[in-house]
C-alpha cells in the first residue's frame, strides 16, 4: 500500500476540519465575538500549557470571526519582536495581509500610508511583504498612534466588516517588557475612556507564566483580560480525534488499540498528533491493530523526545550524575509513578545527594510534576517517561 498524506500535523496548528472539543471555551470565545460586533472592545488571555492546543484554538476563533461574524482577524507571532514599536509593525503588517480584497486593502493602507515605503507581492502574487519607512522618529513614535491607525482602518472598512480582531501570539520575548504591558493597558483605556466605540477583539495567547509577567510590570492587567485556561482533553474527546482523523482518510482503528492511543496521548493535542501521525504511517492494511499501536507509540516517543528532551534536557543536564538519575529512572516499571525514598535506595552516594537539585531542575523544565501523594513524582506525560527508558536502555548496550 502506498501512502499519501498523513491527516496529523505535528508541530503546527490543528487545522480546522480535525478540530475536537473546547466547546465551552469555543462558546466563550464567541461570545466575545459577539459583543465586539455590538461595538464594544472585549480583551481575552488564552493561556495553558505548552503543547494543549492555544495556538490552533486561536486559528478556530479568526475562522470563527471572519466566516461567520465578517471580521478583519490578524494573528501575529510576537517572537522576532524586541520593543512595542516592532509589536505595532507586526500588527500592522498582519492587519493589511489579512485583507480580503483589494478595495479594502488599499483603504487600509492609505490610512497607514506614512508608515510604508513600499508594498512587494510574493511570489506569483501570493503574500505580500511591506517595507516600512527608514524614519526612526517616525517609528519610535508609531505605538503614540497605534490606536488612532487601528481605528482609521476600522473606520475605512466598516461598511464591510463589523469588527477586527488582534490576536498576539508567542509572548516569551516582550511579556518580561515593561512598555508592553503599559502599551496594553494604556490602548485598552484609551478605547474604554473614548466617546467613539472600536469593536476590536484582543487576544493573547501563552503559558500561564506570561500573564504573570505582564502583571508584575503593570498590575492592572489581570483585571483587563478574562482568561480561558486549556486544560488536556478528556478521554472521549481524544477517541472522537483519532476516530475522525484516520477514517478521513479510510483507516479504521480496532477496539484493543484506541485505548493505547488515547493513554500515551495524555489529551495534549502535540501529542494526539505525534502519536497518530507515528501509527499511521506504521499501518499498512487501512487498520490500525494493537501492534501498530505500540510501534508507533514507540516511535513517537522517540521522536517527542529528540525534539523536546534531547535539547530541553539532555544537552542542559550536563552533569553524569545527573544523567545516571535519569538512566535508573528509565530501568523503573513502564508507566510507574514513584516515590523519592524508592528511587534513592537504589542510588549510589553521589546520586543521592544530588538527587533533590535534579528533582527540582526537572520540574522546571517540565519534564517531571508532583504526583498526588507527598513525595511521590510522575512524568508530565507518557512519552517523556517512554523516551527515558528508551535512552536508558540505548546507553546500557552503548550505543
Amino acid at each position: 500500500m502506498v501512502k499519501e498524506n498523513s491527516p496529523f500535523t505535528p508541530g503546527i496548528p490543528v487545522p480546522i476540519d480535525y478540530f475536537i472539543g473546547r466547546a465551552r471555551e469555543i462558546e466563550r470565545i464567541s461570545r466575545a465575538i459577539v459583543q465586539t460586533s455590538s461595538g464594544r472592545n472585549e480583551n481575552l488571555f488564552l493561556t495553558g500549557e505548552r503543547g494543549i492546543g492555544k495556538s490552533s484554538l486561536s486559528a478556530l476563533t479568526r475562522y470563527i470571526a471572519e466566516e461567520k461574524y465578517q471580521f478583519v482577524g490578524a494573528h501575529c507571532y510576537l517572537g522576532a519582536a524586541r520593543n512595542v514599536s516592532d509589536v505595532c509593525r507586526i500588527v500592522l503588517t498582519k492587519m493589511l495581509q489579512a485583507m480580503p480584497d483589494k478595495g479594502l486593502f488599499e483603504r487600509a493602507r492609505t490610512i497607514a500610508g506614512k508608515y510604508i515605503k513600499g508594498i512587494q507581492l510574493g511570489v506569483f502574487g501570493v503574500g505580500m511583504n511591506i517595507e516600512f519607512t527608514d524614519d526612526q522618529k517616525l517609528l519610535e513614535d508609531l505605538p503614540l498612534n497605534f490606536l488612532s491607525i487601528m481605528r482609521g482602518i476600522f473606520e475605512t472598512i466598516k461598511e464591510d466588516k463589523k469588527g477586527l480582531l488582534l490576536i498576539l501570539d508567542d509572548l516569551n520575548g516582550m511579556s518580561n517588557v515593561p512598555e508592553f504591558s503599559y502599551f496594553l493597558k494604556s490602548f485598552v483605556d484609551e478605547i474604554a475612556s473614548s466617546q467613539k466605540p472600536l469593536p476590536i477583539l484582543l487576544i493573547l495567547v501563552g503559558i500561564p507564566d506570561r500573564m504573570i509577567d505582564l502583571t508584575k510590570n503593570q498590575p492592572s492587567i489581570s483585571r483587563i483580560f478574562n482568561v480561558i485556561e486549556l486544560n488536556s482533553m478528556k478521554n472521549g474527546e481524544s477517541k472522537e480525534f483519532f476516530q475522525k482523523a484516520f477514517g478521513s482518510v479510510g483507516i479504521t482503528i480496532e477496539p484493543d488499540a484506541l485505548p493505547d492511543l488515547t493513554h500515551y496521548s495524555g489529551g495534549l493535542p502535540v501529542l494526539l498528533h505525534e502519536v497518530g501521525d507515528a501509527v499511521y504511517w506504521e499501518d499498512s492494511d487501512n487498520s490500525i491493530d494493537k501492534d501498530d499501536a505500540i510501534k508507533g507509540i514507540f516511535h513517537a516517543a522517540e521522536n517527542v523526545g529528540r525534539k523536546y528532551l534531547d535539547q530541553q534536557v539532555y544537552q542542559t543536564l550536563r552533569s553524569e550524575t545527573y544523567r545516571s538519575i535519569l538512566r535508573r529512572m528509565g530501568k523503573m516499571p513502564l508507566e510507574a509513578e514513584f516515590k523519592r525514598k524508592e528511587l534513592v535506595k537504589e542510588m549510589n552516594d553521589s546520586e543521592r545527594r544530588n538527587f533533590d537539585n535534579f528533582r527540582r531542575r526537572m520540574e522546571e523544565l517540565g519534564v517531571l510534576t508532583k504526583g498526588e501523594v507527598q513525595g511521590e513524582y510522575k512524568f508530565v506525560n507518557e512519552l517523556f517517561r517512554l523516551y527515558v527508558i528508551i535512552e536508558s536502555l540505548m546507553a546500557e548496550a552503548g550505543q
